[in-house]
């Protein structure tokens, strides 16, 4: 009687979770990006001396595609979820401090850019852990927009890339110009319907 109840119990489950149209399944999958290089650069006689503010510097981080991560599910997925955007500062030279602001916006599949988030980096030579920008249960100031065209391009197949301007504030250097790098993270869940 012990091993006919789980039997039961089993049963149950996969008959509701299949339905009429088939098994659904839930795929979720943490992807990280290829490190984009950032400098921030002061004038010779500046060096050693704390700078107001510096001129801004803009990066991108080259085309994304999703595809290889998904492709085993693209022809199968109902949709995609953004459940989580986060980034790092990485390699930040010992001896230099600064703020960041930090503009941030999402061109897909080659279209205009759509403003994604600003945000502010305090003593960003001491940000040694994510910092998230989004999360679907706490989006913040994240242009929802920008999110659900995301999401649609991930269905879609579709590349897309990311701009982000970084202002210094704050700024102590001490040379001319260091380099550090912004490393994304995205946690993404995608639905997919077998039949």
């Amino acid at each position: 009687m012990k091993k006919v109840i789980p039997a039961l119990l089993a049963a149950v489950l996969v008959f509701y979770g299949c339905g009429e149209a088939g098994f659904q399944s839930d795929i979720s999958k943490n992807i990280e990006i290829d490190p984009i290089t950032t400098s921030l650069t002061v004038d010779d006689l500046l060096v050693g001396q704390l700078v107001p503010e510096i001129p801004p510097v803009e990066v991108r981080t080259g085309v994304i595609d999703f595809g290889d991560d998904f492709e085993d599910f693209l022809d199968d997925a109902e949709f995609f979820q953004i459940n989580e955007m986060a980034f790092s500062i990485i390699n930040f030279p010992g001896g230099n401090s600064t703020d960041l602001d930090i503009e941030m916006q999402v061109s897909i599949a080659g279209g205009a850019y759509q403003q994604l988030l600003s945000t502010n980096v305090q003593n960003a030579q001491n940000s040694n852990s994510k910092i998230v920008i989004y999360s679907k249960s706490n989006p913040g100031t994240v242009n929802s927009g920008t999110i659900n065209a995301l999401e649609s391009a991930l269905l879609n197949g579709q590349e897309f890339e990311m701009q982000v301007v970084v202002t210094g504030t704050d700024v102590t250097l001490q040379a001319a110009v260091i380099d550090f790098d912004i490393v994304f993270g995205f946690d993404v869940t995608a639905r997919i319907q077998l039949n």
